[in-house]
């Protein structure tokens, strides 16, 4: 496991797994970095053949998030949720993420492991759907994860206050000039009639 402050990982013991079988590891439980309340990414290795590995995450999610073009009261909100990732087998030096949105009762984030033992910069591009981009520069300390607020980036730097829900939607490209794991999440209590709540998840 490795948190969001470069300190020293967190190592499991080795365990065995037998041949066809599954093994559910109640990663909470088994943290034991000082504070427990820590957001962790996790590196996971075989000595043998291949193994498959997901992650799955049920949430209370708190969000908040205001400004649009029908609102300009902050607007919080929870919803109830559940993702399921399936662990990315390689790092690579650019990850892309073709949807995402960050309007009022979405809440988008992107999730950075730098496996490394350098602290490395990445380039986060966004572009929404009027044709405008912004560029970000976050450094990602070595052997380490970055949160990177999604939502709050387009707020304040991609969309303006009299434009409508297309500002909101964005794609993401992010790079760096060392390999890396790249993931997006978000948040949701889609409003009025729909009334659906919930969370998604996926590797770049």
């Amino acid at each position: 496991l490795q948190s969001a402050t470069g300190r020293t990982p967190f190592t499991f013991a080795a365990i065995n797994l037998p041949a066809k079988t599954q093994l559910i590891r109640n990663v909470n439980s088994n943290n034991s970095f000082t504070n427990h309340t820590d957001d962790v990414s996790a590196e996971v290795t075989s000595s043998g053949g291949g193994i498959v590995v997901q992650r799955q995450m049920f949430v209370t999610y708190h969000g908040q998030n205001g400004a649009n073009s029908s609102s300009t009261i902050q607007t919080s909100w929870n919803a109830l949720g559940v993702t399921d990732t399936m662990g990315s087998p390689s790092t690579h030096n650019a990850y892309n993420f073709a949807e995402g949105f960050t309007s009022v009762y979405y809440n988008e984030w992107l999730l950075l492991q730098n496996p490394t033992s350098s602290d490395e910069t990445v380039d986060v591009t966004l572009n929404n759907m009027l044709g405008h981009h912004y560029t970000q520069h976050v450094t990602v300390l070595a052997n380490s994860r970055y949160t990177d607020d999604i939502t709050k980036v387009v707020e304040q730097h991609l969309a303006a206050s009299n434009e409508g829900a297309s500002a909101y939607a964005v794609s993401m490209t992010v790079s760096s000039s060392s390999d890396f794991v790249a993931e997006r999440t978000m948040y949701f209590p889609t409003p009025l009639q729909y009334e659906v709540q919930g969370a998604s998840s996926i590797v770049g």
